[in-house]
């Protein structure tokens, strides 16, 4: 019972602004995505060692 009232707390809330305060035309989203490629044989064991916790398969199979 009170997920649906936050859910309509919510949907009244975006309503109310959107009538109120954000009249204005709405303005074009962009975003800037930075250019992706595929991951190469040789970039793969260098980019999994300097990852957070990435570690190799040896050291993982050893502690586990």
């Amino acid at each position: 019972m009170l997920d649906l009232i936050g859910i309509a707390a919510a949907v009244g809330t975006g309503l109310l602004l959107k009538n109120t305060v954000m009249k204005s035309e709405a303005s074009p989203f962009i975003m800037e995505l930075p250019p992706c490629h595929l991951p190469t044989a040789r970039t793969r064991p260098t980019r999994r060692s300097r990852r957070p916790g990435g570690r190799s398969r040896r050291s993982s199979r050893r502690w586990a």
